[in-house]
């Protein structure tokens, strides 16, 4: 027995009464045997187990573009009540240019754009494909089980439960909802990857460049500009492990956007922060920036390799290979992975998790500025200075 959806990833309605309810939900195992349902005769048709790995991006695009991405037999993605299966010439795809050309790699392509995929959680599945008669032989629905482990143990932490209709105008299956919720189940409002992330405490987080503040109209100007100055770097250093591991190339991206909108902030600051002050802020930052300004370019032009292909004959695109080697490999010598060395990045790693325990915030005091300093592959420091007629000389 085939159906629709395998991964019933999407319940019917958001909240079905226990007479309209088609899917349900355990906390634990449900068994399947003779005496599973009183009353019922269960017939066991397919049963069969494989690991499931979902995927998403590291700003979540999928979860909150309504998508899923998972791994079992093959690829599956849905978006939009679609449910597209795909395949990959790579073991571990990273990027949607990593499938085959298809609806499925386009969908996903609009999803992700040139962020890079990650696996985010992987449990075992292991599913039955069940008949249910009455005492009489007559069969009154089919119901598909599918019992939730993690990789690392074998316990049952969720059995997620569907029922078929016989046909679609019998009625019949409604004895067989009864007999559920006698057993305890109840009517399900989550999807797979839902339950999935829940069992395996996987939260997603929602990430976003548009600042988001409040603020009282009598709120002093200096808690406003330091409360933008707090929410701009705590984009840009949130970005820092991105450029550092190469994931891809909206970490710097976002970074320089961040840094960008940081040095626009400075420009704005007369009669807030002395003039001395704002113009040390605002260098800083532009000397942060065109440490980044070649490795920028050249993502930018990597990025471009398949509108410039498509200017050439196919003749000539020899050479434009070259050229994108040589980009890449100059790359390299400068990505701040590189650069570095091992032992210096784990020390600054190391100190870099000291500093940040206690929760991101910049605290304005009568006599005391706090500055962030911050660049790519450099592990943040906290800086603080007497304003109290003295210019401050940043470290």
């Amino acid at each position: 027995m085939t159906f629709k959806n395998p991964f019933y990833l999407t319940p019917e309605k958001p909240s079905p009464t226990a007479s309209e309810a088609r899917h349900f939900f355990v906390k634990s195992s449900l068994e399947s045997g003779s005496r599973a349902l009183p009353g019922l005769k269960i017939h066991r048709i397919q049963n069969e187990s494989e690991t499931c790995v979902f995927y998403d991006t590291h700003v979540w695009s999928l979860w909150f573009g309504n998508a899923i991405l998972a791994h079992e037999k093959d690829w599956i993605l849905e978006a939009g009540g679609d449910l597209l299966t795909g395949d990959s010439d790579s073991s571990i795809p990273k990027f949607a240019s990593d499938f085959s050309e298809g609806q499925f790699r386009g969908r996903l392509d609009d999803l992700i754009e040139i962020r890079a995929l990650r696996k985010t959680a992987s449990v075992r599945l292991e599913r039955e494909f069940l008949e249910v008669h009455d005492a009489t032989g007559k069969l009154l629905a089919h119901l598909s089980l599918c019992r939730i482990t993690t990789t690392r143990s074998k316990m049952v932490r969720a059995t997620m439960v569907e029922v078929f209709p016989s046909s679609k105008t019998a009625t019949s299956h409604l004895k067989v909802v009864e007999s559920l919720l006698e057993k305890g189940c109840r009517p399900r409002h989550e999807n797979l990857v839902q339950v999935v992330y829940r069992i395996c405490r996987v939260r997603p987080e929602s990430y976003s460049l548009k600042l988001r503040l409040e603020f009282a109209p009598e709120t002093h100007a200096r808690t406003v500009v330091l409360e933008i100055f707090n929410s701009l770097l705590s984009i840009a250093r949130w970005n820092e492990e991105g450029i550092i591991k190469d994931i891809d190339t909206e970490f710097l991206h976002d970074y320089r956007v961040s840094l960008r909108k940081l040095r626009s902030v400075t420009g704005q600051l007369k009669g807030v922060f002395p003039e001395s002050l704002t113009n040390i802020w605002k260098n800083k930052i532009a000397g942060i920036c065109r440490r980044t300004n070649a490795l920028r370019d050249y993502d930018v032009y990597i990025l471009s390799r398949k509108r410039l292909e498509g200017m050439l004959p196919e003749e000539l695109r020899t050479g434009l290979e070259t050229f994108f080697e040589g980009l890449k490999t100059e790359r390299q010598t400068r990505s701040p992975r590189r650069t570095r060395p091992r032992r210096a990045c784990a020390n600054s790693q190391a100190k870099h998790r000291r500093q940040v325990d206690a929760p991101l915030r910049i605290i304005p005091k009568a006599d005391t500025f706090w500055i962030f300093e911050c660049s790519a592959g450099v592990s943040p420091a906290w800086v603080s200075r007497s304003m109290a007629g003295e210019t401050p000389a940043l470290q």
